[in-house]
């Protein structure tokens, strides 16, 4: 039986979710191992200049792309919404 539209694009969207979340996981323990190390004597200037360093971002962008894929799964099992055709009365298509 051939796949129908949605179900190919609820497959490919949980494969994205889940190279998503093997890269936030990537991300997470990348920081595990850099917070792990001797600190540089400089320390992180891009945390100093903006709040956060680039890995956090990362890490934090990483999230809302697996959360917002989690969304847009949830919508695509639900069950579809019927099609509704609205036609205009017989009489306003007569001159």
């Amino acid at each position: 039986m051939p796949m129908s539209e949605r179900e190919r694009l609820l497959n490919e969207t949980i494969a994205a979710r889940n190279k998503a979340a093997a890269l936030l996981r990537a991300l997470q323990e990348a920081k595990e191992q850099a917070e792990s190390l001797a600190p540089s004597p400089k320390g992180d200037l891009y945390k100093r200049v903006t709040g956060s360093s680039s890995l956090e971002n990362a890490i934090a962008e990483a999230r809302r792309t697996v959360e917002a894929y989690e969304r847009l799964i949830s919508d695509l099992e639900k069950p579809a919404a019927p099609e509704v055709v609205v036609r205009p009365p017989e009489r306003a298509l007569r001159p």
